[in-house]
This record gives C-alpha cells, structure tokens and sequence, in this order.
C-alpha cells in the first residue's frame, strides 16, 4: 500500500459514529478531483494487515436521564456517564417544536428553571459524541414556608385571646380578612354553632365576638363581600345547602340563604358544601362541593348558578377544609387524613385550571396539625393559615389548640 492510501486509511479509521461513511466518500471524491488517485485505480486495505491500525469509535453515552418536578417552575434533570469521561453535558429543552440550548455543565445533574407550571416539556442532555432524551410535565409542588405569630412567648391562640367569651367554643374553622381584621369561627361541637370572632391583624387584640350564629352550623369557610359588607359563614356539613349573612361591623346575624344545587350535577354522593369564597373581581361566588368526585359551582353575587367545574388533580384521601379565592385563582385546602401525614393547598383558575398544589405542614410526625383555612390581608399583603390541635389527656380531657402563622411563599 502506498503512503497515501495509509494516510487515507488513518484519516478514515480515526473518524468515529455515523459520519465514517460520508468522510469516507468525502476523502475519495476530493483525491479524484486533484488527481491523487486514477480514475482507473483501485482503493483497497488488508484488515488482517500487521500494519493495519485497529482504531475504534469512542462513545461516551448518558445513561439513565430522569426528570423531576419537585421545585416551583423547575425541572430537574439526572444522569450518569461512563466512568473515566471527564467532558461536559450541553442540555437542551424542545421549545415551539425545536431544539433550544438551555446551558451545559460538567456535572451530573442539571436545573432547568422558569418553566411554565403544568406544562409538558421534552428535554436532550447530550455528551460529546452521544444524547438521550427524557421528557417531564411541571407538576408545581412546594412546601410552605410558615411563620408563628406569637403573643409574647407563647403562640397566639384565638380562643385565649378571645377569653370566656367564647367558653366552649374551642376549634378554629372558616377565616376571612378585611381592611386589617381578620375574622375567625370558632365552633362549638355540643350545640353546632359558631362564633365569629374579629381580630386587629396589626395588634393582634381581639375587638369583637359575635353571639352563637344559627344553627347546626360548622362554619368550615368564611368569606368577605365588601359591595354588602358582609360575613358569610358555609352551613354545609351533613347535606346542607345554606349559608348564614352576618354583618362585619356589628358582627350581628342579619339572614340565611340556600344554594340551588341540582341533583344531577352532584349526584347520590352529595355530602354537603365543603367550602365557599367571594371573588371581589369577578363579583361573584365560588362554591365547593364535598362529594366522591370533587366539583365547583360558581354564582352570581344574587346567588344565581353561572357555571358547574369538575376539577382534578385533587387529593381524594385529604379532608376537604376551607377555599379562599383572590384575584383569577381559587385556593382549596385540605388537612391530613389517615396514611396522609401532611395538609395541601391546590390552586386552580377560576375556571378549574390546575395551576399547582402546596404541603403544608405543622406539627410533628407523632402530633401533626390540622390545616383549616386560608385568608388573605390585603392592607399588609400578608398571607395566613390557621391549625387545629387536638390532644387526649389521660383521663379523656380533650386539649384543644388553635395556631395562626403567616405564609411566606404562596405564589
């Protein structure tokens, strides 16, 4: 063999992967065109040759590409390599149908941040010569952030605040804020009433404590209408439809009403109305239905049905709690129940869109606390959540505990 067939040889065997061939045909044409290689000759090698260079393509494959959502608008990307390859990783995601570069690293591991909450995306993290592909959807979990409000050096608990006036009415439900107030049932379980309690947000001193509101009344929501200046407490355990009107100056019962609700919309599984929120935007009502399968029904603000939601992406094995709603979003809480040690925030459009969820927890492993409401303070901008406690003495004596702490990071 000639010196320029071993050169063409090397030059050939050093290419690697699926471009052998097309260098190959590249080379050869090139050698015919100046003439280096007759029209008339033949190219050909020995593979047993002694002189033959054994070289072999070197691939340096991404092995087990996994993608998770655990972080607010982000995906996590995780790989391994071969061991002994010391090169980077470009990672890419596929946006509008094409490949776009989103960084590179050395690592085996890579964040991809400000993604679209529960959208689908495909992502390729490639090596040097070799790629997978892996896709994810942004399923937007994350864990509260809470801060204890405190009286003094003890947690600032409403029925304590509230003192005798509210004697056996021991357990925090339905909240809601305006202007700076918070107001709080508080739930009497031997008669089935509540009392509404108003709390200086700033101060944290209590101002005013309604008497008993009607009656068989759970009050598992509060919520705030600011055109009538009205309380509305949601009567809705055991099967009711009502809700109790009471005023926010007075704190005085002022009249009752009962939702329409079809039958064939809630079917046989109706347990009654799990929450109920006023959106001040919309002008209009939000109601949640405690049943088998979890549905909305919003209302006009004369209480007239304006469209029925069947929603998803709900924690069937959680206790339905409150729902607050505020500017295009609906928030539904839910507390922890049997195997579920943690409570949950989902938050939806007020079309029923899942947007994405929140754990809350409190409490320990062996003491957890029950998540019951979620209000907003616009005058400080400040989010809250209040916990239920309840804990058997020996003896029977029931200990009741109600907790109240800011929520730092609800987006």
């Amino acid at each position: 063999m000639g010196e320029k067939g071993r050169t063409l040889k090397s030059d050939l065997l050093a290419k690697s992967g699926a471009f052998i061939v097309i260098a190959a045909i590249m080379i050869a044409c090139s050698m015919f065109m100046t003439g280096n290689i007759s029209e008339a000759s033949t190219y050909s090698y020995n593979s047993s040759s002694e002189d033959d260079i054994q070289t072999e393509p070197v691939y340096h494959p991404v092995h087990n590409l996994k993608a998770v959502s655990d972080e607010y608008r982000t995906v996590k990307l995780t790989w391994t390599a071969d061991d002994g390859y010391e090169g980077g990783f470009t990672v890419y995601k596929v946006v509008d149908g094409k490949l776009e570069k989103v960084g590179t690293t050395h690592n085996r591991s890579y964040n991809v941040r400000k993604l679209t909450p529960g959208k689908k995306y495909y992502f390729k993290v490639k090596s040097d010569t070799f790629s997978s592909k892996v896709s994810a959807t942004v399923i937007v979990q994350k864990t509260a952030s809470l801060t204890l409000i405190k009286s003094g050096k003890e947690r600032w608990d409403v029925r304590k605040a509230a003192r005798q006036k509210t004697w056996g009415y021991d357990t925090i439900q339905g909240a809601c804020a305006y202007g700076g107030y918070a107001y709080m049932a508080l739930y009497n379980r031997d008669v089935e009433r509540i009392k509404v309690v108003k709390v200086n947000l700033k101060t944290m001193k209590v101002v005013k404590i309604s008497k008993p509101v009607d009656s068989h009344c759970h009050g598992n929501t509060l919520t705030y209408n600011p055109k009538t200046n009205r309380i509305i407490a949601v009567c809705g355990k055991g099967g009711k439809k009502k809700a109790v009107f009471v005023n926010a100056d007075t704190l005085k019962q002022t009249g009752t009403r009962t939702f329409s609700i079809s039958d064939s919309f809630i079917g046989e599984e109706y347990k009654g109305i799990a929450g109920l929120a006023y959106n001040k935007n919309e002008n209009r009502y939000i109601v949640k239905i405690r049943s088998y399968t979890n549905k909305i029904i919003s209302y006009s603000s004369d209480f007239k049905t304006k469209k029925r939601i069947k929603i998803t992406k709900n924690e069937s094995e959680l206790l339905p709690q409150g729902l607050y709603t505020e500017g295009g979003y609906m928030y539904d809480v839910q507390s922890f129940k049997n195997s579920r040690k943690y409570n949950m925030i989902t938050i939806r459009t007020l079309g029923g869109t899942f947007v994405g969820k929140m754990k809350v927890r409190s409490g320990t492993s062996g003491q957890l606390y029950e998540l019951e409401n979620l209000f907003y303070d616009e005058t400080a901008d400040t989010w809250y959540v209040s916990f239920y406690r309840a804990n058997v003495k020996t003896g029977g004596d029931t200990d009741r505990k109600n907790y109240l702490y800011k929520l730092n990071n609800l987006w």
